[in-house]
């Protein structure tokens, strides 16, 4: 199946769940190695189909997560994250845009690293991404950590996963 299939099927799949998704798919050939981005302007989840990470997608997330940089060794983990961007704009855009530059509070930094992914660590806004994508893999996070996600008002996909 071609990365572009996968992310619709993904998009299909996220929103039968009820979370919000990007309005559609859009493959480039970038020369950049960024497997994935949402563009939260135009509201599409642009798949970079030249990008190294689709030749080897599970050995390549396998890696991630094994590195603790990544919450989920998903080979989709780009495209669940970059969903996770695009729920969390659609469920509160304020928000969201507010957290978009911001950087880690020192006191989550502290509390929470290690609990996540490294890169979770990086910003709210990441933050926020790498906890949806990891509710989406089945991770049980604690309270703390689901305090901030909730804080940070992220698309409370954890609540439609127990239906």
């Amino acid at each position: 199946m071609s990365t572009e299939a996968t992310a619709e099927e993904l998009l299909l799949e996220l929103a039968g769940l009820g979370s919000p998704v990007p309005a559609k798919v859009v493959p480039l050939k970038l020369k950049e190695k960024t497997p994935a981005y949402y563009d939260d302007a135009l509201d599409e989840l642009v798949v970079n189909v030249r990008s190294p990470y689709w030749k080897k997608a599970e050995g390549n997330a396998k890696a991630q997560f094994d590195a603790g940089w990544w919450s989920t060794d998903d080979p989709r983990h780009p495209l669940i994250h970059e969903i996770g961007h695009a729920a969390h704009a659609k469920h509160d855009r304020r928000l969201y845009l507010a957290l978009k530059h911001s950087a880690m509070p020192d006191e989550v930094l502290i509390a929470l690293t290690g609990k996540v992914s490294g890169y979770a660590m990086t910003s709210p806004h990441e933050f926020v991404a790498e906890v949806f994508a990891g509710l989406l893999a089945g991770e049980e996070y604690g309270d703390d950590v689901m305090a901030w996600y909730v804080r940070w008002r992220g698309f409370p996909i954890h609540l439609y996963l127990r239906e």
